[in-house]
């Protein structure tokens, strides 16, 4: 009993050290890390799968070269090949993948020149073409096929895929992959869906390390789930015939009170660094997609090189320096002698931004009567009339994230019979 009490207190300070972190900073990415030393990248590069059916082991496999990268703490990266892990599991699902990385699952680096080495060869879908059907059962002419070097830990190289679906060509398997470079994963730990509460839990989980992230697709009011992720990119074709499709959640951008959420994307064809847009889902929406199990989430962590663990003390993000410093791009107008309401004469103040605010605030070096304020995520405007007419000081700024920016100002004479230009500094 002491020592499951003794374990739940564990687990509920980790929770809580996650849960009840709240200071974020308004934009983050695994990919552009600031540093108090300029920036680090802890992603490779995206790349396109071959076809329709290997997303899973693409987005682990980011996710196994991220996870190198950052519990070693460097940003030299050591790439692996996506096929040879999904050949081996070969289904979509976490537990699966979970039951065959912690097995000890080696996956070999790439190394060497071979584009077709420890990988497919280009088709439509490796699950339905039937050049792959079959493809990890053994051929009755030799008894050999990819799946059977994967199981020895060797390397393969395919070099054709005949259309009858049961003769493979390729070399005969090759080296045992632990005469080169190899990496192994301890951990795939599955994220609970209850624990997901709000989208700054989500983040905490990112500033730890990159999130794997999978979504089942399905239509709804003719609008297909992942279109809410890629609308302009994925034609309706495509989206058809995909049931679902895995990411690497690296980090977000905030707009407004919404989150623009940032994936490396292997998409055939159309892999890259994509983000998703607030107008087209929303923290809500995807708040209810982890809820109801449409996504689905997991980590890697304990990330061996050649099966030794790090001996380096992991990269930590540092939360207070990933805002840049914000500069509010835009001009301060006073619209003089707008309105008379209530027996007051009120002059418009007003600013339009390019760039996005979250939050505006004024301020004036003397007493005046304000009203109607109306703020925008790229404009601001106040009336305002000077209890005694004179030169008053009109000064605006915004707030991203945590940084606020520099004051604007200007300089200008109200009152309830004229005035004269201002000037801005």
């Amino acid at each position: 009993m002491k020592k499951t009490l003794f374990l739940l207190s564990i687990f509920l300070l980790n929770f809580l050290s996650i849960f009840s972190q709240t200071n974020l900073p308004c934009q983050f990415s695994w990919e552009n890390v600031a540093t108090n030393n300029g920036y680090k990248k802890f992603i490779t590069n995206p790349i396109a799968q071959p076809f329709n059916g290997p997303c899973m082991s693409y987005a682990v496999s980011s996710a196994i070269e991220s996870m190198y990268m950052i519990e070693h703490n460097t940003t030299q990266a050591i790439k692996i090949y996506p096929a040879y892990l999904d050949i081996k599991v070969w289904e979509g699902e976490f537990h699966q993948y979970k039951e065959v990385l912690e097995s000890g699952f080696l996956i070999p680096s790439k190394l060497g020149t071979s584009a077709l080495k420890n990988e497919y060869i280009s088709s439509n879908d490796r699950s339905n073409d039937p050049k792959y059907v079959g493809i990890r059962n053994p051929n009755p002419a030799t008894g050999v096929t990819p799946l059977k070097c994967v199981n020895e830990q060797k390397d393969f190289l395919l070099t054709s895929v005949e259309n009858n679906g049961k003769v493979f060509n390729f070399n005969n398997c090759g080296q045992n992959i632990k005469n080169n470079t190899y990496l192994s994963v301890t951990s795939l730990i599955e994220i609970n869906k209850i624990n997901v509460v709000n989208t700054n839990y989500l983040k905490n989980l990112i500033l730890n390390k990159p999130v794997i992230i999978k979504v089942n697709n399905t239509l709804n009011n003719n609008t297909y789930t992942l279109a809410k992720f890629r609308k302009d990119d994925y034609t309706h074709e495509e989206l058809q015939k995909t049931g679902f499709h895995a990411y690497l959640l690296i980090g977000w951008e905030n707009i407004g009170n919404q989150t623009s959420w940032i994936l490396k994307d292997s998409w055939r064809n159309k892999s890259k660094i994509i983000k998703t847009h607030p107008s087209i889902l929303s923290d809500n929406d995807f708040l209810s997609m982890i809820s109801n199990g449409t996504i689905q989430l997991a980590q890697v962590e304990g990330v061996k090189k050649n099966n030794i663990s790090s001996t380096s003390t992991p990269f930590q993000v540092n939360p207070s320096i990933q805002c840049p410093p914000f500069s509010l791009n835009g001009t301060l107008v006073v619209d003089l002698h707008y309105a008379h309401i209530g027996g007051i004469l009120y002059s418009k103040a007003f600013i339009n931004s390019t760039t996005l605010v979250d939050e505006w605030q004024w301020n004036f070096n003397v007493p005046t009567y304000n009203r109607n304020q109306i703020n925008t995520n790229y404009s601001s405007s106040i009336l305002i009339s000077p209890k005694t007419s004179g030169i008053v000081k009109v000064k605006v700024r915004g707030r991203r994230g945590n940084s606020w920016s520099e004051w604007k100002e200007l300089n200008i004479y109200i009152s309830n019979g004229g005035g004269f230009p201002g000037v801005m500094h």
